[in-house]
């Protein structure tokens, strides 16, 4: 059997979206902010949701925040992602 050259298991991988996760989700699937489990969230609906794009179904999106020349990065519920910054501060896990 012919080994597999670099360049053919990047390709096979991109094919299996599941091998190759850029940006994941927290792995134990809670908000940054407010800790609740995925179990427990409620999904973004479609463009009525506060976010500017469609984000129907997720159950979290990644989000970044700036304070003052410092940049936060959280994957946030829908609950979470429209605190201003210092709710979000305040609640922030």
């Amino acid at each position: 059997m012919k080994k597999k050259s670099t360049k053919e298991k990047i390709l096979d991988a991109l094919e299996d979206k599941k091998k190759i996760s850029i940006n994941p989700p927290p792995r134990d699937g809670k908000c940054e902010v407010c800790g609740k489990n995925v179990k427990d969230l409620k999904p973004f609906g479609k463009e009525g949701d506060p976010l500017v794009g469609n984000f129907d179904g997720a159950l979290l999106v990644k989000t970044y925040r700036d304070f003052a020349g410092w940049i936060s990065a959280s994957w946030e519920c829908r609950d979470c992602i429209i605190l201003n910054d210092k709710d979000y501060l305040k609640k922030v896990k």
